[in-house]
């Protein structure tokens, strides 16, 4: 599965999560915390992708070498204050239910932790193993007949 197809399976597990968690704290805290709820796993999607967003092109940077990693890196801690600070703004000047918004919050990490789950048991076996050999040996599985294993000995 590739990367857009991981995301795609936790957004997906976000949105059946997320409307679970909307109806329980709708019927539980009443309409507003429903809507602080959503505003908050809102909030929360968009961290998350901006996080991997600047975390890859970070790791990138670092990997070849570039003398920007310190730009990636601040990038990264002024998204943190940033965050910080409109979740403040939606607490403080929009009056938003905090433990709603956090119950929005928090539903994200069960979408990743059944995106993930969903993304695993469909990934197949193929790619797994192809995935596993580039990842350990660097370059590309030579087939069938002239596979090499995880120790670099012809199979």
């Amino acid at each position: 599965m590739t990367k857009s197809g991981f995301q795609r399976a936790v957004l997906s597990a976000n949105v059946a999560v997320l409307a679970l968690t909307a109806l329980a704290v709708g019927k539980w805290m009443g309409v507003p915390a429903a809507v602080a709820a959503l505003v908050g796993n809102l909030l929360g999607v968009l961290n998350l992708l901006g996080l991997t967003w600047l975390v890859g092109k970070l790791l990138d940077t670092a990997e070849r070498g570039g003398t920007s990693k310190a730009v990636y890196a601040s990038i990264l801690a002024f998204k943190l204050v940033a965050f910080v600070g409109v979740m403040a703004l939606c607490v403080k000047v929009f009056e938003l239910d905090v433990l709603g918004m956090l119950f929005g919050f928090s539903s994200l990490v069960l979408a990743l932790v059944v995106g993930s789950l969903y993304s695993a048991l469909t990934l197949p076996a193929v790619e797994a193993d192809n995935a596993l050999e580039v990842g350990l040996t660097g370059t590309e599985p030579a087939g069938r007949n002239g596979a090499t294993d995880v120790r670099g000995s012809r199979a």
